[in-house]
């Protein structure tokens, strides 16, 4: 093999660990907590023995990752409600949380408003406002402070 047909092999090999993710865990009062960044908003979280998806999008790379057994969806755009990657990591019994416009599309989902606090699959959760610090891509305007 000449070294012009070995170099880009070296270089995909080289890229393909540049986009391998480590997962963090942290350390809680209740345990270990382990996140494992995906792409954009899509995260895993693994904690008490639950999986955790938040935002599953189909941009991601979900080799290997368990499937859900509760996930949480936070927006109505396509790069956080992504039916067909819900679909996709979803097992009988998994809990699907989001606020009421997402229910409108994914009826599957329990309603959670901003303020409100419930117990999802023995874990306290509370839904607080979203909003973005800067344009983003879909077009949104920033919101001030």
């Amino acid at each position: 093999m000449k070294l012009r047909q070995i170099i880009p092999i070296l270089l995909v090999g080289a890229m393909s660990l540049v986009a391998a993710v480590t997962p963090d865990t942290v350390s809680t009062s209740q345990g270990m907590l382990k996140i494992t960044p995906i792409k954009h908003a899509s995260v895993m979280l693994e904690f008490g023995g639950k999986v955790i998806h938040v935002d599953p999008w189909s941009q991601g790379d979900y080799t290997g990752l368990p499937k859900a057994d509760v996930i949480f969806i936070t927006d109505i755009h396509g790069d956080h409600m992504d039916p067909t990657k819900i679909a996709e990591i979803k097992k009988d019994g998994t809990v699907i949380v989001a606020p009421a416009a997402v229910a409108k599309t994914v009826t599957e989902a329990t309603v959670i408003n901003n303020g409100e606090s419930k117990t999802i699959a023995g874990i306290q959760v509370e839904a607080i406002p979203m909003y973005n610090l800067v344009r983003g891509p879909s077009g949104r305007q920033a919101l001030s402070r």
